[in-house]
């Protein structure tokens, strides 16, 4: 006669061994061996099962040995690894924000790529952490990376609301903790914005007018003299012209900037007369812009100095926000790849009942 029961002891112990504790090993061999042993004596007595069959029907309502082995270690496993894989799915998430803020508002340096850099390098090792984290949880982390991600993107929402103070709508604000150096530096942008309108306003009738290169004003079609003739700010790192800003490049208006650093930016380049003539005769547009960002700064300004608590702006939050949930579904297919493979090794006991 066969023991079902005594076999599936073998079983659950060779898939426990050296994954428990030699003590709690021997306490769950134990307890499932008298567990099963009752059951199989109550369905022998109450319906009359031979003793093999009694055995039989008694492992089948328990489980199969790899879901009972898997339960047991599942509750070790997740006491280890449950915070690796919360903290490293919000680094994830955080990393690829942050690599998305940086491009914009606040924290957008025009080019300086090295922090860009260090959150592309940060992310890449959260997402092999996590996939080794969801790997030894040993069960898919679906609803708690749905969880994680949801979280995140609510904190971001809240971070931002609260550090980040008004809107020029460009998507920049003043810093909460950097407040009287930020009304300082949007106050100085703002002048300069202004005066920089000004300038706009004298030249666009003169470009407009402009038959050939040689009516206009010498600055106006070098961008380098008219730094000094004009007080133009050098452009960002991330260039606003068509090209490389040589002596033979004309100076047009561009969808401005003013900056809470205390820099204007409305003059760009292009490289020939005929573009300049086309760009200048669209100065409306730009000048409605340069209103509009005015009106911003004032309000952003005002607002720096009698703050509220919080700033409830998606033009702030949303691109980090949209970020943090476009990569949702990529946590998800990472788990269910680990999962899928997991499953595929799952060793099957000589049990067939």
């Amino acid at each position: 006669m066969l023991d079902y029961i005594g076999w599936y002891e073998v079983e659950l112990y060779s898939r426990l061994k050296g994954k428990v504790e030699p003590d709690r090993l021997s306490i769950i061999l134990d307890e499932t061996h008298s567990h099963l042993r009752e059951a199989a004596a109550i369905l022998s007595q109450n319906k009359g099962l031979s003793e093999e069959e009694a055995a039989k029907s008694a492992i089948k309502d328990f489980g199969a040995p790899d879901e009972i082995a898997d339960s047991f270690l599942h509750r070790s496993r997740a006491r280890t690894w449950l915070p690796v894989v919360v903290v490293s799915a919000a680094a994830v998430s955080l990393c690829n924000a942050l690599l998305t803020i940086w491009l914009y508002a606040y924290f957008d340096n025009f080019g300086d790529s090295s922090q860009n850099r260090t959150a592309g390098f940060v992310a890449i090792l959260a997402v092999a952490v996590l996939a080794f984290a969801c790997r030894a949880y040993g069960r898919s982390c679906r609803l708690i990376l749905t969880g994680v991600s949801v979280s995140t993107a609510v904190c971001l929402m809240a971070v931002l609301s609260f550090w980040i103070i008004g809107d020029n709508g460009l998507g920049e604000g003043i810093s909460r903790f950097n407040r009287a150096a930020d009304v300082a530096g949007a106050t100085k942008a703002l002048a300069e914005l202004k005066r920089q309108m000004q300038l706009q306003e004298m030249l666009a009738p003169i470009f407009q007018k402009a038959k050939s290169p040689s009516e206009l004003p010498e600055p106006a079609r070098n961008f380098w003299l008219a730094k000094t003739a004009y007080g133009l700010p050098s452009l960002p790192e991330v260039s606003f012209s068509n090209g490389r800003m040589e002596d033979s490049h004309f100076i047009v208006p561009m969808s401005p900037l003013a900056m809470k650093l205390g820099a204007a930016y409305t003059f760009g380049t292009v490289s020939t007369f005929q573009e300049a003539k086309s760009v200048w005769a669209n100065f409306a547009s730009y000048d409605r812009q340069m209103s509009d960002l005015v009106k911003n700064m004032n309000g952003m300004i005002e607002e720096g100095k009698h703050p509220k608590l919080f700033y409830w702006n998606p033009q702030v939050f949303g691109n980090g926000v949209a970020t943090v949930v476009l990569c949702w579904p990529a946590l998800l297919l990472i788990d269910g790849l680990i999962d899928w493979s997991r499953k595929r090794r799952v060793r099957r006991g000589p049990i067939y009942i």
